[in-house]
């Protein structure tokens, strides 16, 4: 990944970056935005654990120092070197396992101080609840999630990249369906052959170039609000379908007027 060749446009902060030249601080914000609160309050906590041990010769320096390295290395390589990045940080979810053995280590530190099996039973709950409210708000959709000091998803969108794997399609396309939408065709801005795969034959799919503008009256245009797009193009038709979670919309469908 230190030369990914392919580019294209990041939505973060509110703007519009080329992946490849994202700031310094794009990767340690969305790990602080992305990851459940507790965690690196519990990471930060479990470094201070493992160094203590590691001075009491506790830990041994051949486990510990290698998964400090693990993290801290190619965490400032990416800060300084800004490689091309997109999708989030997809591409460097190998540095997350030191994070959460981190953790771990908080963790341990805890229950042993609380001892009571209620105390730790409690804390634990406390702990989790973050991570499994947010995974059923966003059932689907569960990698979309933002945590509370992003504003949750919706605070997040039109801000930062959320259903990026275009997920939505195959709940747009199935509403559709159910609604029983007649159209002519069905554009697609990005990936039609996925849409392709869930419209089972209902509305020829077609490729949506917006420089080649090719819909015509009564025709569908399928759109992901990825990089704000769905705002740019053909704003002023109507939506007649939209999908997302928590007050984030991921995908929306407009019609092309008749006048």
């Amino acid at each position: 990944m230190a030369d990914n060749p392919k580019l294209i446009p990041v939505l973060y902060a509110g703007k519009g970056f080329s992946s490849n030249a994202l700031p310094s601080d794009y990767p340690p914000r969305l790990l602080g935005l992305t990851l459940t609160e507790p965690v690196w309050p519990l990471a930060l906590a479990g470094v201070a654990v493992g160094v203590v041990r590691f001075l009491r010769r506790q830990v041994d320096g051949r486990t510990w120092i290698p998964v400090v390295a693990w993290f801290v290395v190619p965490a400032i390589y990416v800060v300084t070197q800004r490689p091309a990045m997109y999708d989030g940080y997809r591409h460097f979810l190998f540095i997350l396992p030191p994070v959460f053995i981190t953790c771990g280590l908080a963790l341990d530190a805890l229950m042993a101080r609380l001892r009571l099996p209620a105390a730790q039973a409690v804390a634990g709950t406390l702990i989790v609840l973050p991570g499994i409210l947010g995974s059923a708000g966003l059932h689907l959709y569960p990698y979309a999630y933002y945590n509370a000091f992003a504003g949750g998803v919706q605070g997040a969108f039109r801000r930062y990249e959320t259903d990026y794997w275009l997920t939505c399609y195959k709940e747009t396309l199935e509403s559709l369906e159910a609604q029983e939408t007649e159209a002519p065709a069905l554009f697609v801005l990005r990936q039609p052959a996925i849409a392709r795969a869930y419209a089972g034959g209902r509305w020829p799919v077609e490729p949506f170039d917006p420089e080649d503008d090719r819909p015509f009256p009564g025709s569908l245009l399928l759109l992901t609000t990825r990089t704000n797009s769905d705002l740019a193009i053909h704003p002023a038709d109507p939506i007649i379908l939209a999908v997302g979670r928590q007050g984030a919309t991921f995908c929306v469908v407009k019609q092309v007027p008749f006048n």
